[in-house]
């Protein structure tokens, strides 16, 4: 079968994408609609969802994972009803209503959830000035949405007495959502490539959700979808999306805020196009958060802590400075006085190597004195110290890092093992979401807080975050840990065989 010729004529209807695995799934499906059709040809398929709009629909709706539940990514649904929402009401006329689009919704799970935060929030008054619409290509899934009938998969998650008020049983392990919900919110079929599908909507939308969506796409897709979205926002308008997703959508169309670490996107038109990418919307007191630079990838020692292969991370030896590190930093330069700072630096480097942390630690201080600005010696004197069990001033020096550039990935990793050392799981959580956000590659940043996750019994979110440290070393990722100075020695099927062993065993 021509594979590719499928692709590309679902590529081109809705944007989908078949990287990897995917193909198969595609073809698969494909052989499926051609036996239930009575089809022996490929080609003849590959003209009927070309001609039949409704084989078309049936297709995308067999190849799109509906994967959704309740209150999934709560942090984001918290910056809807705290901010988001207010600073819209604050700002609408009288009569006017506030429209909120639920984007690739799936069944419904999300635009219900945002229906109840908000009468939560606000007190049932709330429909009488706000529109919910969901939307999705899959009409199937559009059809099981307005029923609002969902099993247990859908409450995972969620406390009991949220599925006892909001749902009535209609038999065993089903539960279908009170109908005032059912009217509240509008579900219409729509493919985000078409413009004028987004255009018929009506009245400029608010606030759009498109969380968990555009994986499927490719960086071509995503910035036409994005593109469509923001001609559709009213003015000062906000589009939420995934914390994974965040990298993959600063286009500069959009200006990237961020809010107690959840970012989010806002439409002003005031702004100039190069302005949108610098602007991070309003102050926010530096003790929470600076602000932000271009990142950085320099940094200390790769360990996985408890984990199976902890020792076989740090390799047993080494030659000196890395190449990398001294090309990525002006302050070593190479002349007389820097060349003795430069050699600190490597004796440090090699004797933490050898794991001799006692021996290191007085010769990386130095080097720090002597050379203050130069992240990378900060960032080996906290991997230092946390071997050393010296927690505080590691944490401090990381925050040092911090200061000098914000976005320095290796200072958010090594505050986050602090954190899981320390027990501290909502601050693990924090520096290794962070840090994913900083580089959505950094599968080591994905593996930890998978590893958190588990440890405070979210098993979904444990499992997601496996999946993409294993989807990233399985595209030859490895090298992109996140933590620069030091290779891992363990190969990639060993972290790999680490990711799957601890998916099975949840």
């Amino acid at each position: 079968m021509n594979v590719p010729l499928f692709e590309n004529i679902i590529k081109s209807h809705c944007g989908l994408t078949f990287d990897g695995t995917r193909s198969q799934v595609l073809e698969k499906v494909v052989l499926e609609r051609m036996a239930m059709l009575n089809l022996a040809s490929p080609e003849a398929y590959a003209v009927l969802i070309q001609t039949s709009s409704l084989e078309m629909e049936t297709l995308v709706s067999h190849l799109t994972i509906n994967e959704t539940y309740f209150l999934r990514e709560p942090a984001s649904i918290d910056l809807l009803t705290e901010r988001l929402f207010p600073e819209i009401m604050a700002h609408k006329a009288a009569g006017e209503r506030i429209v909120i689009l639920s984007a690739g919704c799936a069944t419904g799970e999300e635009p219900y959830s945002l229906a109840i935060r908000l009468l939560e929030k606000f007190g049932p008054a709330i429909v009488n000035f706000t529109t919910i619409i969901g939307i999705d290509v899959d009409v199937r899934a559009l059809a099981i949405a307005r029923k609002g009938i969902y099993g247990r998969h859908s409450f995972r998650g969620v406390p009991p007495e949220f599925k006892n008020k909001y749902f009535d049983k209609v038999e065993k392990n089903l539960f279908q959502i009170k109908e005032c919900f059912r009217k509240q919110v509008d579900f219409r079929a729509c493919n985000l490539l078409k413009i004028k599908e987004l255009q018929d909507i009506g009245a400029p939308i608010d606030i759009v959700f498109y969380r968990n969506v555009s994986i499927y796409f490719n960086d071509p897709v995503r910035r036409s979808i994005f593109e469509n979205f923001s001609s559709v926002l009213s003015e000062g308008g906000y589009l939420v999306v995934s914390f994974i997703e965040i990298l993959h959508h600063d286009f500069g169309i959009l200006s990237l805020n961020e809010e107690n670490g959840v970012f989010f996107f806002q439409k002003s038109l005031q702004l100039k196009f190069q302005e949108r990418r610098k602007w991070r919307g309003p102050a926010v007191e530096p003790k929470k958060r600076p602000d932000r630079l271009p990142a950085s990838k320099t940094g200390p020692m790769a360990r996985l802590d408890q984990t199976p292969v902890e020792k076989s991370i740090v390799p047993p030896s080494a030659t000196g400075l890395p190449d990398r590190v001294a090309d990525r930093e002006p302050a070593l330069v190479v002349d007389a006085r820097q060349q003795q700072r430069n050699t600190l630096f490597a004796q440090a480097l090699a004797l933490a190597l050898q794991r001799k942390f006692a021996e290191a630690l007085p010769i990386i201080r130095r080097f720090v004195q002597e050379n203050a600005t130069v992240t990378a010696g900060y960032a080996l004197l906290a991997a230092v110290l946390i071997e050393l069990r010296n927690h505080a001033e590691a944490k401090t020096v990381c925050r040092t890092v911090l200061q000098l550039e914000p976005w320095h990935i290796e200072a958010r990793l090594l505050l986050g093992l602090v954190a899981r050392q320390e027990a501290d799981a909502k601050e693990a959580q924090a520096q290794f979401m962070e840090a994913s956000y900083l580089d959505p590659k950094c599968w080591l940043a994905h593996f930890y807080l998978a590893e958190t996750y588990r440890t405070v019994g979210n098993r979904p979110l444990a499992i997601q975050e496996y999946r993409i440290s294993e989807n990233i070393l399985k595209n030859g990722g490895k090298p992109n840990h996140g933590l620069t100075l030091f290779p891992l020695a363990c190969s990639a099927e060993q972290l790999l065989h680490l990711c799957s062993t601890s998916i099975m065993r949840l």
